[in-house]
């Protein structure tokens, strides 16, 4: 029987031959990085706490007052439309609503990050649209 310093001399047999406790420590970390992004976070309540949304696997953001979930940290002006339903979306203006700031409008090209600090929602409006 030879130890795990014999075995890994020379890494002649690949993988197979390096300590097991070594193979496991790396599949701790993964399973550690996994286990530290949130499943859901719901952007509205990160901002009425006053607080950083952390990284997610998925976001719930608010357009309109309807909630919808993604699965990504970040959108443009053009997709928030889109799965708002919003189309064409040149027709359509997106703004976005941080807490404590003046609502913002977004460029249709333009990148909203969902891990900023206080976005509460989006909303929008058909351009053109004239106020009576």
């Amino acid at each position: 029987m030879t130890s795990d310093i014999e075995q890994t001399k020379g890494h002649a047999a690949g993988p197979e031959s390096l300590p097991v406790a070594g193979a496991n420590t790396i599949e701790q970390v993964l399973e550690e990085i996994e286990e530290a992004l949130e499943e859901l976070v719901d952007l509205e309540e990160c901002a009425s706490k006053g607080q950083k949304p952390p990284k997610a696997k998925q976001y719930r953001i608010r357009i309109d007052g309807q909630k919808y979930v993604v699965d990504v940290p970040s959108m443009t002006g053009r997709q928030l439309l889109e799965l708002a339903g919003k189309t064409p979306p040149d027709q359509f203006m997106i703004v976005e609503k941080v807490r404590g700031e003046k609502p913002r409008r977004i460029g249709l090209d333009e990148r909203v990050d969902f891990t900023k600090p206080g976005v509460e929602k989006f909303l929008t409006q058909p351009l053109g649209q004239k106020e009576g």
